[in-house]
């Protein structure tokens, strides 16, 4: 999608995933119950999944993303499909698809109906993991607050 129309479909595609990073980061900031006990200082949830994406891998990291999954499942069940369908054709398998109605001759979408073409599918699931991928996990790399700068310090003093 190199067009004009591609690109304005990847603005109000970025747009919404946007929204459901913000939502899903304060959804995560909302659970204090952690994991990683009271004695860790971390504040909550995504405190400590931003820690785990910064590399300190612990045995609950499986436990992390299950409700990290959940969570943006959440907020992608809850957007309109038009939206679903910007963010869909920004994954692998939305590119795949737009680039098989681009050039039905070398698909097999060439004996296909036109009527099939016109509707643009999506997968919710697909969509879940690029904005975890895409947008959630970048946020969670990069972040830091005092409380997770003194959780890491303490890990590598730790290690040594």
């Amino acid at each position: 999608m190199g067009d004009i129309q591609g690109n304005l479909i990847r603005v109000y595609a970025k747009r919404a995933a946007e929204e459901v990073t913000r939502k899903s980061i304060r959804a995560m900031q909302r659970i204090t119950d952690t994991l990683a006990g009271e004695d860790s200082g971390l504040a909550n949830a995504w405190d400590e999944f931003c820690v785990q994406a910064q590399g300190e891998d612990s045995c609950f990291r499986d436990t992390y993303d299950v409700t990290l999954y959940q969570i943006v499942n959440q907020y992608v069940e809850a957007l309109q499909t038009c939206d679903l369908r910007a963010l869909w054709l920004q994954t692998d398998s939305g590119w795949d698809w737009h680039w098989e109605i681009q050039h039905p001759a070398e698909t097999e979408l060439e004996n296909g109906s036109k009527q099939d073409m016109l509707q643009i599918p999506y997968d919710s699931d697909d969509v879940v993991n690029d904005i975890i991928n895409t947008y959630v996990l970048p946020r969670a790399e990069s972040y830091s607050n005092r409380k997770i700068t003194k959780f890491i310090e303490n890990q590598e003093r730790a290690r040594y």
